[in-house]
């Protein structure tokens, strides 16, 4: 029985000293970890981008790293597996006998639970279905979109009535090249508009600068479905909670009752992020104008032939594979500061010029309002990188910063690593 044992447990010191081995031979080049330190910093510094964009939007960069790490991951599972011993003749039975005597290694807390349901054979593993297969229409309507036009400055106007602000309208660089959106803002809210069907409401926008969306409220969709009614969109919808694109995505139905979206994996419709308090923070929409009188039909697979699909590997066309990692989002600490104290910040500056030209621009520090000494500041690269010396000022309900004095020539410094307490 010993030397059943000391033959099963020499070979296994030789692996472990072998990966010890390679372990020690792979560095990281010091260029890809500052680079991956950079680019995933200015993926979570939401202040550098338009307050129009999304959160989504800003999570884009961080995946192409993300998705670098799981590569350098695979190759070095590869990597061990190759220098793995081959099996020892009698090693099962010796393993068996083995942990008779030896107490398994692994508590019995951590092991790995089987989930319920019906489990089908999947490309080397178990696939398990929890819930039952839902019922789906057997066909669906055909309806031609009309092409989106940008929106008139009297279209706009009125877009941004209906969300009740009542500020003065600028203009910013459109998202398609040589196009120009209106933007209309009260120093609190904003509209960025395209056309009536393509636009991008925040009700705060310091708030949104700081807020990464947690789609976890159960009123989430009676809140939406009031937050629409009140501005005059009152097509019918469900909403759910979108871990991938963050917030709740919004589906209008089509006339036959069958929610409308655009291609799979593109921005949906509508997506709407809720703040802590379980109000509506920001909308971006881009919905679809069609002729409700259907021009055809086509038929849809059920979702049981959809299923059987999934599981057929010998079919090589007709089927989609998508996959994604949870996004676990830092938890995220901002320097507060007190009103009508003099204090010096730092932040992104963005500004935005008036359509009137006897007005003054739109300025932002991190998406607050300024006012007083901000000559100069809408003359600033986008999301400039400045220090401003004022005080934090209240006016009819809307907090700005009044500026006494700033300076652009400012270094911006990044710090990674790893917080930790120990006791208080």
């Amino acid at each position: 029985m010993k030397d059943k044992i000391k033959n099963h447990i020499e070979p296994e010191e030789k692996f472990s000293g072998a990966l010890k081995s390679v372990v020690k031979k792979i560095e990281v080049n010091a260029s890809f970890k500052a680079e991956l330190g950079k680019q995933l910093a200015e993926a979570h510094q939401p202040a550098k981008l338009d307050f129009g964009q999304s959160t989504f939007n800003r999570a884009i960069p961080a995946f192409g790293w993300v998705f670098a790490l799981a590569l350098m991951a695979l190759v070095l599972n590869w990597m061990f597996r190759s220098i793995a011993p081959p099996p020892i003749p009698a090693a099962q039975e010796t393993a068996s006998q083995a942990t008779q005597d030896i107490p398994s290694p692994i508590p019995t807390g951590l092991t790995t639970p089987i989930p319920g349901g019906e489990g089908y054979d999947w490309r080397g593993a178990k696939l398990y279905v929890t819930e039952p297969l839902p019922q789906s229409p057997v066909k669906a309507h055909i309806y031609l979109m009309s092409k989106d036009e940008p929106a008139t400055a009297e279209e706009a106007r009125a877009l941004a009535a209906r969300f009740g602000i009542q500020g003065e309208m600028y203009t910013t660089e459109g998202l398609i090249y040589g196009t120009t959106n209106y933007v209309f803002s009260d120093g609190k809210q904003s509209l960025q508009v395209h056309s009536d069907k393509y636009f991008t409401y925040t009700a705060d926008l310091a708030r949104h600068n700081r807020s990464f969306p947690k789609p976890s409220n159960p009123n989430a969709e009676e809140v939406i479905r009031e937050f629409l009614s009140a501005r005059g969109f009152d097509f019918s919808f469900p909403a759910y909670s979108s871990e991938f694109f963050g917030g709740y995505v919004v589906q209008p139905l089509a006339p036959d009752s069958i929610p409308m979206q655009y291609e799979s994996f593109t921005l949906p419709m509508m997506r709407v992020v809720l703040d802590e308090n379980g109000q509506v923070l920001t909308v971006d929409a881009s919905l679809m104008d069609y002729d409700p009188n259907p021009v055809g039909e086509y038929g849809i697979l059920s979702a049981q032939e959809a299923f059987d699909s999934l599981l057929d590997d010998s079919a090589v066309t007709g089927k989609m594979e998508f996959s994604h990692s949870p996004a676990n989002m830092p938890k995220e600490w901002y320097q507060t500061y007190p009103d009508n104290q003099p204090v010096t910040i730092y932040g992104y500056v963005l500004s935005n010029p008036a359509v009137d030209p006897g007005k003054p621009s739109l300025v932002l520090i991190d998406g607050v309002a300024v006012t007083g000494n901000s000559n100069g500041m809408e003359s600033l690269e986008r999301a400039s990188f400045i220090k401003a010396t004022g005080q934090f000022i209240v006016e009819n309900g809307i907090r700005k910063f009044n500026v006494e004095s700033w300076d652009r020539p400012v270094n911006e410094i990044w710090v990674s690593g790893i917080l930790g307490r120990q006791g208080d």
